[in-house]
């Protein structure tokens, strides 16, 4: 855990791609990327968001050529 770099909720939306509002919503209801809080702060670890990116990824069936 050495060096891990921890961003806020503010950071992870914009590296997430997503608004505060949806992350903030995903801690709620315990969906999102793992979140740590250091007294009232959330922080993210920039290793869990992409960790959270990698297992988001949806197989997609080739189409058919026409």
């Amino acid at each position: 855990m050495e060096g891990q770099r921890l961003v806020g909720p503010k950071e992870a939306a914009e590296y997430l791609t997503v608004s505060e509002r949806t992350l903030a919503s995903w801690r709620n209801y315990r969906r999102g990327p793992t979140f740590r809080k250091l007294g009232k702060a959330t922080r993210y670890a920039i290793e869990d968001l992409d960790s959270f990116l990698s297992q988001a990824v949806v197989a997609t069936k080739p189409t058919r050529a026409v």
